[in-house]
């Protein structure tokens, strides 16, 4: 399992310290209790601090030689795993309540769960896109329960699908009809917004994993699974069997949140 360091900490840090450390993605869900111990030094040269991991991890101490370590961006916290011991599972690193997904090999040759944000369905033999990720409930004017906003743990992951439907539609509409000109922005910070869904995961973790390359195909393939690329295709190839007019893959849009209605 991974390992924190908190700076300047004491032993009596609690959840609430370590959310506000930045670790909110790791910590500030329904974990198992964690273990802390204070230390008189931290990773690369800093001072007294506190190092806390999740259940799973029996090694709880600093040891330079054997382990490696990571600051985590926007804090001053830090976060490592022992080079001598094989890395976190994906199943150990899972959120309390993952959604449901595709399978994809990242760059540690792993199998890890993409959540689903986008899905295709048939409508007046169309394909339309609709979010199947969990919703708060609503009313409408005459005091009737409606779809809600999308929970607020999954704005991040709807967020990152939508920026990149987004980006595709913008390089669709600057290509025109020359396929050969087509071409769009990739925002890695989407694939990380998009694996947090699942897992406790942030971007120090996955360099650590070794999840992504630097200009490697695992950021698409990540927005892709999200988008449900497959169902989409596959819903194309069925459509087209019969005869019907269809899109080729998810929309290049912001697509609607709502499960369109058969007609």
């Amino acid at each position: 399992m991974f390992l924190y360091f908190i700076p300047g900490g004491s032993n009596a840090i609690d959840r609430a310290k370590l959310c506000e450390a930045g670790l909110g993605y790791v910590f500030g869900g329904r974990c198992d209790s964690f273990r802390h111990v204070e230390t008189t030094r931290g990773p690369e040269g800093t001072g007294q601090g506190v190092l806390v991991s999740l259940p799973g991890e029996n090694r709880l101490g600093l040891f330079p030689d054997r382990q490696k370590w990571q600051k985590v961006p926007g804090s001053q916290a830090f976060v490592g795993m022992y080079s001598d011991a094989d890395p976190p599972a994906p199943r150990q690193l899972l959120q309390d309540d993952p959604l449901a997904g595709h399978e994809v090999a990242l760059g540690d040759g792993r199998r890890w769960c993409v959540p689903i944000a986008l899905a295709p369905a048939e409508n007046d033999g169309q394909i339309v896109a609709y979010s199947p990720l969990p919703r708060k409930m609503g009313l409408d004017a005459a005091g009737k329960f409606t779809p809600g906003d999308i929970e607020l743990k999954y704005e991040g992951l709807w967020a990152a699908v939508a920026a990149y439907q987004n980006s595709m539609a913008e390089g669709a509409i600057a290509a025109g009809e020359d396929a050969e000109r087509f071409s769009f922005e990739l925002d890695d910070e989407w694939a990380v917004d998009v694996l947090q869904a699942n897992y406790r995961l942030g971007r120090a973790e996955i360099v650590l994993l070794g999840l992504l390359t630097w200009q490697g195909p695992f950021v698409q393939k990540i927005l892709d699974a999200a988008s449900d690329a497959p169902a989409f295709e596959l819903l194309k190839k069925k459509l087209d069997s019969a005869g019907s007019s269809s899109n080729a893959g998810p929309p290049a849009c912001t697509p609607a949140t709502d499960r369109p209605s058969p007609t």
